[in-house]
């Protein structure tokens, strides 16, 4: 009772994007661990233009991004506290296929935590990247899948202008 307790202020910080990705995650056989909460999840992507580099967080990334990096904050209680843990990102195109995998070993402190990859998947000009559609985040501690998080690829300028012009041939 008394831990329920002391968590609910925690519970009041946990954004509307780690509600869902904790709800998506648990639908499909995640780990609930209470003294490990998921308290946001998301993408930053990153453009550059004139005015220099541009960061973003965002639920929607386009192939004119220069890259998107996942990122997620935990609450980790004192039970899971002090210690290596293995922290896995992956990313999902909309036909399922893996297209990023970022692994870190990170040690956990108690309280709050913000964990960002080291590295970006490559948008603009990736030639790996096709298609577009509904991506998915996952995000592992341990191998245990703690958040699905889904968002939106969006073609480029170009991929949209070439389809402009060749509508208007039809």
């Amino acid at each position: 009772l008394i831990d329920a307790l002391r968590r609910a202020p925690i519970r009041n910080r946990i954004s509307p994007q780690a509600k869902e990705a904790y709800e998506r995650a648990r639908s499909h056989g995640g780990f609930a661990n209470s003294d490990l909460m998921v308290l946001d999840i998301g993408l930053i992507a990153v453009q550059s233009g004139y005015e220099g580099m541009a960061m973003r967080r965002t639920r929607s990334i386009s192939k004119d991004d220069d890259g998107v990096r996942p990122f997620v904050s935990l609450n980790i209680e004192a039970a899971e506290a002090e210690r290596n843990a293995n922290i896995r990102f992956e990313l999902y195109n909309q036909n399922g296929e893996q297209q990023f995998v970022h692994e870190m070993r990170t040690y956990l402190r108690e309280g709050e935590m913000s964990i960002m990859t080291d590295h970006h998947l490559p948008l603009a000009g990736n030639r790996s990247v096709q298609g577009t559609g509904d991506w998915d985040l996952r995000v592992f501690v341990d191998g245990n899948l703690v958040a699905m998080h889904n968002f939106m690829l969006a073609p480029s300028m170009q991929e949209r202008q070439r389809r402009l012009e060749s509508d208007d041939a039809v």
